[in-house]
């Protein structure tokens, strides 16, 4: 068995280098780097960042020499459109003809919902105390029941048995 070196574990690209060396050691480094004299690039753009200000110059004279960039592109008749056009609601589609097994999932779906509400009201029955949002649930039984009478008689005129 050889005796592992001490220190700090370094990846294999950062072996066998000073550790007082900062040269690039990827081809990100070197590309966030300018190769002049090893300095960092200094006009890089921050998203979010606030915006740069030149040493004398107020802020107003910085907007409106970015105003100056984002219209020169428009005069060179590259159109930028500043706001995003509104999106307009869709009308809504016309219900299309429920098909029996559409019925029988929306029966299925309604039924768990009303398990639901009954195990609700079991709980309120024991003396439990019920959010708000439980309260307009067990509120909502009644309307729920009418609408699984609807959907049996439709599924009624749909297969006649």
């Amino acid at each position: 068995p050889t005796a592992k070196p001490a220190g700090a574990y370094r990846p294999p690209h950062a072996r066998n280098r000073p550790a007082g060396d900062d040269s690039p050691r990827s081809l990100s480094d070197m590309a966030e780097r300018k190769v002049f004299g090893n300095i960092v690039n200094a006009n890089r753009v921050v998203p979010g960042a606030p915006a740069k200000v030149p040493v004398g110059a107020s802020p107003e004279q910085a907007s409106k020499s970015k105003n100056r960039r984002r219209n020169r592109g428009k005069k060179n008749g590259e159109e930028k459109p500043e706001a995003k056009p509104e999106a307009k609601p869709e009308p809504p589609k016309p219900e299309e003809p429920m098909t029996e097994i559409d019925i029988l999932k929306k029966v299925r779906n309604i039924k768990k919902k009303i398990g639901q509400i009954e195990a609700l009201e079991v709980r309120k029955n024991d003396g439990e105390t019920l959010e708000a949002n439980q309260l307009a649930k067990i509120a909502s039984k009644a309307s729920l029941e009418t609408e699984i009478e609807q959907l049996n008689q439709k599924l009624a005129k749909l297969s006649p048995a």
